[in-house]
This record gives C-alpha cells, structure tokens and sequence, in this order.
C-alpha cells in the first residue's frame, strides 16, 4: 500500500529512458570507486524458489567489499524486482537500514 503509487509510476514510466538507464547500470563499471562511498550501502536481494543463488549473492556482496559501510538484505520469494514485486517487504528492509545506519 506505501508503495502502490511508486509502483504505478515506475512500472508506467517511459520504456526508452527506463531501458538506458539499466543500460548504463549494466555497463559501467565503478567497482574501482567503491572504496569512495562514505555512505551506507544497502543490497537488496531477491529470493527465488528452487533456485540457489548464493553463488550469486556472493559474488554481489564482494562487489561491495570496498564500501566501508555495507549492509546485505534478501526478501523471500519470487522477486527479480523486489522495490515493485515485493514492495512492503522492501519498504520494511529500507526503513530498517535508514534507521539504523542513517540516524
């Protein structure tokens, strides 16, 4: 329910600009800078049924292993997108880490 407009929204946005910015997300390579960030970091994954992704996983948190402040979520069942498919759990996981590492 928080999160229903937002999902409306991104889910109606524009296809052109949605695929180039997932475009630039796939290539572009920052893991050199990682080690910049001062910020918390939040990764958030998406769990799926009979699938063992830890290899996966794995390989997106040592990704991270330069940020000085990271911190790994997973939400349950099927979410490829989890802030859309599973929103309130994502809501929940964000709350939680702003909580926590932010305030």
């Amino acid at each position: 329910a928080r999160f229903d407009a937002f999902s409306r929204e991104a889910l109606a946005s524009d296809a052109m600009a949605s695929a180039e910015a997932m475009s630039h997300a796939t290539t572009m390579d920052l893991r050199p800078r990682m080690s910049e960030i001062a910020a918390p970091v939040l990764l958030v994954l998406g769990e799926w049924p009979n699938v063992d992704s830890s290899a996966r996983d794995e390989t997106m948190w040592a990704q991270l292993e330069r940020c000085p402040r990271r911190t790994r979520v997973t939400i349950p069942a099927p979410a490829h997108f989890p802030m859309i498919e599973r929103a309130e759990d994502f809501a929940d996981a964000l709350e939680r880490f702003l909580t926590e590492e932010v305030f």
